[in-house]
């Protein structure tokens, strides 16, 4: 083994964590463009209270260093940054960065000594709030104990279910006690590091939080990425990669057996789970995720097509061309970034929905291509071209004649008929920009494998 300490954390590993951790923060919330928080460094007055300025960090997650490591970390790396510890780096010499616990220090955060938030609030420029979830429960001692949550630290884990989607203990309270405290112009960042979901609607709904951004277990350099996204240094294009309902009992249904059906069912009532089938409201969308630019979608093309018809879809411009059962369609979308002064990316997305098809249920949509719009300057246009394969619009139908186990009894096959296309910047075509266009498959349903000659014999 050649291998030593030399070839650990080198910087050529260090700047690819924090590229990479800086890719993943996905912003939220940005009312009035609260953030970035750069010309605030510029100009908090020099008479303040606690010298040049003072910013707050509060919260279990702003300055732990194995939450934001996901769990499954069986030792400390030797490099790791958190929230409070990048921010006070970064500010070192316009800011001074006050850490508050306030008897909050870890996620099941039991208690919270609310005078020392009210005192923190009432003398800082700035309020960020970091809190969140750990998924690092660690296995019990005792014997025949497999795993298991342990009173006080863990919040989460293998074995070790939440049973609601809360904030653990009182993060909440302590987060609207910063808002209640904090100066009326004073912005207030709310920072949530966890995977799973979270309920966030009193700080999206509130006017006294005026961003969130949310840090899915970004890893070594998550504090570099969070503060980076704060001042202005990086900015974010992260997208949610599940949905955040309202009511989380909603989408769940009722309880078959061990688990909950992901499929509409109108005989058990059950509404259907994750953006593909529940079409209730929620709060925030799969594939969300917002930027300091922003950017417009206009449909450029799609090959294999035939001469384009123009027709009216709602509020945007649908195009109607037909194409063949084995067909890859490209599409091709200009994005332009029209904010002014600001780079940026954005996460283009395809989904597709089959109309009339002959199984039900089928998906309200669902996500078959992306692209990732890197550096956009400006005033500039990028043209994405997305491709969708005939697998990516095929339903399963039970093929006819075939009794007997699972396998073999069912075939991927493309259907006639329209598919309507949404490309954008999320799950949701009602809330994000982009653009729909709507195919026409003709000719006979054809199973996929036979558009790439790879059926089985017989």
């Amino acid at each position: 083994n050649t291998l030593g300490r030399d070839n650990v954390t080198t910087p050529e590993m260090l700047h690819l964590a924090a590229t990479a951790a800086r890719r993943a923060v996905i912003l939220v919330k940005n009312a009035d463009a609260t953030l970035p928080l750069a010309a605030t460094v510029d100009t908090l007055p020099p008479d303040h209270a606690w010298g040049a300025a003072a910013w707050c960090v509060y919260g279990p997650n702003a300055n732990d260093t194995i939450n934001q490591m996901g769990g499954y970390v069986n030792q400390h790396p030797p490099y790791i940054t958190t929230p409070y510890a990048a921010l006070r780096d970064r500010l070192r010499a316009a800011a001074a960065v006050r850490l508050v616990s306030a008897g909050c220090t870890t996620t099941a955060c039991p208690q919270l000594r609310r005078t020392e938030v009210e005192a923190a609030a009432a003398r800082c420029a700035v309020h960020v709030v970091v809190l969140g979830l750990t998924s690092d429960a660690r296995s019990k001692d005792e014997p025949g104990d497999a795993c298991g949550c342990p009173d006080g630290d863990a919040v989460e884990g293998e074995c070790c279910d939440r049973r609601d989607v809360q904030l653990p203990g009182k993060q909440l309270e302590l987060l609207q006690t910063v808002a209640a405290f904090a100066g009326a112009t004073d912005p207030v960042v709310l920072v949530t590091i966890n995977a799973g979901m979270l309920d966030l609607s009193w700080a999206l709904q509130s006017p006294r939080v005026g961003a969130v951004l949310i840090a899915p277990y970004l890893g070594m350099e998550s504090g570099t990425a969070i503060a980076d996204t704060i001042l202005g240094l990086s900015n974010p294009a992260g997208r949610l990669p599940i949905t955040y309902y309202k009511n989380i009992s909603a989408p769940l249904g009722p309880r078959l057996g061990n688990s909950y059906a992901i499929l509409p069912n109108a005989e058990t009532g059950a509404k259907g789970k994750t953006y593909r089938y529940y079409d209730g409201e929620v709060l925030l969308p799969f594939g969300f995720g917002l930027s300091y630019a922003a950017f417009e979608y206009t449909l450029r093309f799609h090959r294999l097509a035939r001469p384009l018809q123009q027709r009216v879809d709602g509020t945007h411009a649908a195009r109607l061309s037909t194409y063949g059962p084995c067909d890859s369609i490209t599409f091709g979308v200009a994005v332009q970034n029209v904010a002014k002064g600001v780079t940026g990316d954005e996460v283009v997305q395809m989904y597709v929905h089959i109309e009339n098809a002959s199984v039900a249920p089928v998906a309200i949509r669902q996500l078959v291509a992306f692209h990732r719009v890197t550096a956009l300057q400006a005033g500039h246009t990028a043209v994405v071209e997305l491709t969708m394969h005939p697998a990516d619009h095929a339903v399963w139908v039970r093929r006819a004649g075939t009794p007997g186990a699972l396998r073999g009894r069912y075939a991927s096959v493309v259907e006639p008929g329209l598919r309507r296309v949404f490309i954008g910047a999320s799950s949701d075509p009602s809330t994000a920009a982009g653009v729909h266009a709507v195919v026409e498959i003709q000719g006979q349903a054809t199973r996929t494998c036979e558009c790439d000659d790879s059926c089985p014999l017989g």
